[in-house]
């Protein structure tokens, strides 16, 4: 990744980026990085890294240092924000060298939360005595389930 990529990544893309120093503090973050944590970028550079992650839901044991330490490396960690809810953001490792890593990421919170809807309502589904179907907007039967039943129309 080219200095004047990262640099139009950091001041006008929508990508979500952040730049750490070797010792693991943030030096540089896009504007939609700081923008999603609810902080100017200010009061965010200069920080160490675990800072903006949510404290009451840590990474794994090692996930943040092999982020830090091998190019291609991915992480879904929660950072925490200004707003209140959580916030889930999905971070690559795009370059790693002796000056630092930059890392490249997306706000992955609505398909975490769609994803972990879906496994509540399939387990609310198998408890249910009755038949519980959904439909789409043309009110097509999409799915059949219930009682141990599961049809899937597709």
């Amino acid at each position: 990744m080219s200095d004047l990529l990262l640099q139009t990544l950091l001041e006008s893309g929508r990508e979500l980026v952040l730049v750490l120093d070797p010792e693991g503090e943030i030096r540089e973050l896009s504007e939609s990085f700081a923008t999603l944590l609810g902080q100017p970028r200010e009061a965010v550079r200069g920080r160490p890294f675990a800072w903006i992650l949510d404290p009451d839901r840590p990474p794994l044991e090692g996930v943040v240092e092999r982020l830090r330490r091998q190019r291609g490396q991915r992480a879904e960690l929660c950072v925490k924000t200004a707003r209140p809810g959580l916030r889930w953001v999905g971070l690559r490792a795009a370059r790693v060298d002796e000056e630092g890593v930059v890392l490249l990421g997306r706000d992955t919170t609505g398909a975490r939360v769609a994803r972990t809807s879906q496994v509540q309502l399939a387990a609310l589904a198998q408890q249910l005595p009755g038949v519980l179907w959904t439909t789409d907007l043309g009110l097509r039967v999409t799915s059949v389930t219930g009682g141990g039943l599961a049809v899937r129309n597709r």
